[in-house]
């Protein structure tokens, strides 16, 4: 192999490890969110039941954000004589109000719909019910008159949830949560958030409930973590010894986020080194590049 040769093959690896690793976002491929079978089958049971929602919460970095943008994914999998849900992803900001996240999400779904070739609702009444809630006037009534109009199966993330810092909106919230409920809407929301933010949805709204599937995110044992490393590495080609799997397992501390950044940087040690297989010197060079990383996002 030429110098030039040596040199593409390099980059290369270091591009697939940079897309299979994905410690600064969401798990996008259902083949790397290794574990989390309860929490899976718990949010598809959900998705299954009509008038069920779903709230995920748990400290952050614990996948959270990579369970509820994957949902849809596996819900389509395993429900082969369903049409197919629409998800919507939604990224909460601290100034959102009610009217202003959902002005957003009506936009968001037309866009969808339209991308995937369904036929919009050309009636007067979806078009009056659309220009309400973008124009901000949106409330739980006309949102699950909107849902109720589209004759679309929606899942709708809201993550960041606890970004929310109007009362009145996690108040509508509950409220939209009871509607949509109550009418039997064929939509799921999702909502996406810390520990916190459940007790303050339902704490005055104790009828939402039995409305909720409330899904704590725990985090990692070190074999789900070494699962998602080991994955990764089958993958591209990589080798790993079952010490050293565990050592990254354990010094991800139940992370998920920290299991793709040691199995990335470990990686990229390997392959500058010239080597397909990981060791502990990588493991070494992995936790220095996490640290000092680390150190800069601080």
């Amino acid at each position: 192999m030429t110098d030039a040769e040596r040199q593409a093959e390099l980059v290369r690896m270091r591009v697939q490890l940079a897309t299979t690793f994905t410690p600064s976002g969401p798990v996008r491929a259902r083949e790397l969110f290794a574990g989390r079978i309860d929490q899976v089958s718990r949010a598809l049971t959900a998705v299954s039941q009509v008038g069920q929602h779903v709230i995920l919460y748990g400290e952050r970095g614990v996948g959270k954000t990579s369970l509820a943008r994957l949902i849809d994914e596996f819900w389509n999998d395993v429900s082969k004589d369903h049409g197919g849900l629409i998800p919507i992803l939604y990224n909460c900001d601290p100034k959102d109000t009610y009217g202003s996240m959902w002005s957003n999400l009506a936009e968001m779904m037309r866009d969808e719909v339209e991308k995937r070739g369904h036929v919009i609702p050309a009636t007067e009444s979806w078009n009056d019910v659309y220009s309400e809630i973008r124009s901000g006037g949106a409330s739980p009534h006309a949102v699950r008159r909107l849902l109720d109009l589209a004759d679309t199966a929606f899942i709708i993330v809201i993550d960041e949830f606890d970004q929310v810092s109007e009362e009145e909106t996690v108040r509508q919230f509950a409220a939209t949560i009871k509607t949509l409920s109550d009418h039997l809407a064929n939509t799921t929301l999702v909502l996406v958030g810390v520990a916190d933010t459940i007790d303050e949805l339902i704490a005055d709204h104790a009828s939402i409930d039995r409305n909720l599937a409330q899904i704590v995110m725990p985090r990692m044992s070190t074999g789900e973590l070494v699962s998602i490393i080991e994955l990764g590495y089958s993958r591209l080609g990589l080798a790993a010894s079952a010490e050293v799997l565990d050592v990254m397992g354990r010094l991800a501390q139940g992370l998920p986020h920290y299991a793709h950044r040691f199995g990335q940087e470990a990686g990229y040690s390997a392959v500058d080194r010239g080597s397909d297989a990981i060791e502990r010197i990588d493991v070494n060079e992995a936790v220095r590049q996490a640290v000092e990383l680390t150190h800069e996002s601080i």
